[in-house]
């Protein structure tokens, strides 16, 4: 087997060609495939029909699938996968008013996945099982380059900052329905740092604007503004790779030292449906240090 890694983008993404991901993977296959994961932060294999067991046979290379509740149980149900989209389960689309379709459009904004749990997931693996014919599009920030090329000053006004990140916050600042006492409990507010140390030495913005509750000792005005003044640098298109969609591409992102959002389409009238996996953190992110936080 002849495998072709092609950049797609400076600052990151790449595609692997020839590669059949519903066989079985040798060792050396899975060891290339990590190393482009690695060197890429997103990885495309374009065409790739795969069924949902196969999907989870191809994640677990690289991790330990989480697993989902299911809307609907049934014979052929696969709980590490997550249906993703805009249609209910008889596949129809679902009115734009909809509180399942406004989840979807959460995915328009720039976004860390799962940045409110204590460890975030180490991926994300979607299969592209519909797709939109105008937008639809997933863009991607390269966090690690976003904060190699801000000024040192920058970093140094950032650097020993912490950010508390919230599900509830995302839920309230919304407008959706309050979240219950139990699951106000099960998923409490976690701090992370704005800089994040990775276990290969580099560094990168850690960010998930819609999460982000406040940036421990500034203000809420400035807490809002510098959230808002590092999207804006992260997300420059020097440091983004566009994913245009076609049926069954896999897509793969590291969520460590990316960010991603969805480009808006028609709800109402193009179908957009994902498969995906999940791959459990394995990352500690550093607790916040007994240090005084340094404020602007």
């Amino acid at each position: 087997m002849t495998l072709e890694v092609r950049r797609l983008a400076p600052s990151l993404g790449a595609e692997i060609v020839g590669l059949d991901l519903s066989c079985d993977l040798d060792n050396q296959v899975i060891r290339l495939i990590t190393a482009a994961w690695a060197a890429h932060g997103v990885l495309v294999f374009r065409g790739s029909p795969l069924s949902d067991d196969a999907h989870v046979r191809f994640a677990r290379h690289f991790g330990t699938p989480g697993t989902f509740r299911q809307r609907v149980e049934g014979a052929g149900v696969v709980h590490e996968i997550f249906k993703a989209g805009n249609v209910d389960e008889r596949g129809n689309l679902l009115p734009a008013s909809s509180d399942r379709a406004q989840l979807v459009m959460l995915n328009w904004s720039w976004h860390t996945d799962s940045s409110y749990r204590p460890m975030p997931t180490k991926g994300t693996i979607l299969h592209a099982m519909a797709v939109a014919d105008e937008g639809g599009d997933t863009v991607f920030a390269n966090l690690v380059a976003a904060y190699d090329a801000l000024p040192a000053a920058a970093k140094a006004r950032i650097d020993r900052l912490f950010a508390r990140h919230s599900f509830e916050f995302l839920v309230t600042s919304r407008g959706f329905p309050p979240m219950n006492t139990d699951d106000s409990a099960r998923l409490p507010s976690v701090e992370h740092p704005l800089v994040r140390r990775h276990p290969d030495g580099r560094r990168s913005l850690y960010l998930s604007p819609p999460y982000m509750e406040s940036i421990i000792g500034l203000s809420p005005s400035e807490s809002v503004a510098l959230v808002t003044e590092l999207a804006e640098w992260a997300t420059q298109e020097r440091f983004l790779y566009r994913h245009h969609w076609a049926p069954h591409d896999v897509v793969m992102w590291d969520n460590g030292w990316t960010m991603h959002m969805v480009t808006p389409y028609d709800l109402t009238r193009c179908r957009r449906v994902m498969h995906g996996t999940t791959l459990q953190g394995t990352d500690v992110i550093e607790p916040r240090s007994s240090q005084a936080v340094t404020s602007l």
